[in-house]
Parts: C-alpha cells; structure tokens; sequence
C-alpha cells in the first residue's frame, strides 16, 4: 500500500515538471515570434500558465503545442 502511494505521488511531480517545461517551451518559442517587453512576457506567462493548468496532463510536447496556439489566438 505505501509503495502506491509513493507512485502517486511521483507521478504528480513528473506531471508539474512536464506543466512548468511545457511553459517554458511556449515562452521561448513565443517570444521569438512576438517582440514582448518583461511586463507583457510576465502576462503572456500567467495567461498560459493558467490556460494550461485547466487541460487535462499531457506530454511536454502536447502541452506546449496547446500553449502555443493559445496565446497565439489571444493575440491576433
């Protein structure tokens, strides 16, 4: 039984790790696509984080491509 709980929670962390990985993706790809001064990076930062966070866990790579396109569609 303690073994379980362990797993969980390892899987939680990996998933936080994936999450916060994801963002930093995004945010780099984002800014050299958008010139963003250090308050809008901030902003842009928060607003993914948040989008993200309401999705289901994914991979690094699935949560990035959705962070992309969300911050891209609240641009334009």
């Amino acid at each position: 039984m303690e073994q379980k709980f362990h797993y969980r929670v390892k899987l939680r962390n990996l998933g936080g790790f994936a999450m916060q990985a994801a963002i930093d993706r995004v945010m780099q790809t984002y800014t050299m696509i958008v010139n963003l001064n250090p308050d809008e990076e901030r902003a842009a930062r928060q607003k993914v984080a948040a989008h993200l966070a309401g999705k289901p866990e994914g991979d690094e790579h699935a949560l990035a491509v959705e962070g992309l396109r969300y911050l891209r569609s609240v641009r334009e």
